[in-house]
């Protein structure tokens, strides 16, 4: 049991979030402070989409987004894209990826993707891996998630026997 007095305590929701927000970038900043990027770096990316930490009833794609190099993997974000817009969705997974890798500082280090294959990750002329080569200014290493690889070439090979 605590010694405090629980009279001197605020307990309210927003002063319990507002503390929890400051505790958060707290540590976010010096575990920032302390990381530097790998000599070289690949950029591993996902999209999933979930439900809204405001509505249940909202989904919103969210694109869990790391690094790997010599030292290790390194979660950067898991920003939100917005759904059901008008936009490509390429263009908006690069500027996610490459707002978050100038972030944390490996942009410039970047040698290759990692991602699933997708139509809004392997198109040719909008999709992200795409974007992402033409935003850093980069020719990259396309590493297609091997489960999903096993899909591209059995589509391949369903659509040249046209079953």
């Amino acid at each position: 049991a605590a010694k405090a007095d629980p009279r001197k305590c605020n307990l309210s929701h927003s002063t319990c979030r507002r503390m929890r927000l400051e505790t958060v970038n707290s540590i976010h900043k010096k575990i920032k402070a302390n990381w530097t990027a790998p000599w070289r770096v690949v950029v591993h990316w996902v999209g999933k989409l979930m439900l809204t930490f405001d509505n249940d009833d909202e989904k919103e794609e969210r694109l869990p987004m790391l690094v790997s190099g010599e030292g290790g993997v390194k979660l950067l974000g898991v920003p939100a894209l917005p759904h059901k817009s008008s936009e490509k969705s390429g263009p908006q997974i690069a500027q996610a990826t490459c707002g978050l890798l100038r972030d944390w500082n490996c942009l410039k280090n970047l040698v290759g993707a990692s991602f699933d294959t997708t139509n809004s990750n392997t198109g040719a002329v909008t999709a992200g891996y795409i974007s992402i080569q033409l935003e850093s200014e980069r020719y990259l290493l396309w590493l297609a998630c091997r489960h999903h690889v096993g899909e591209v070439i059995l589509t391949w090979i369903w659509n040249g026997l046209k079953v």
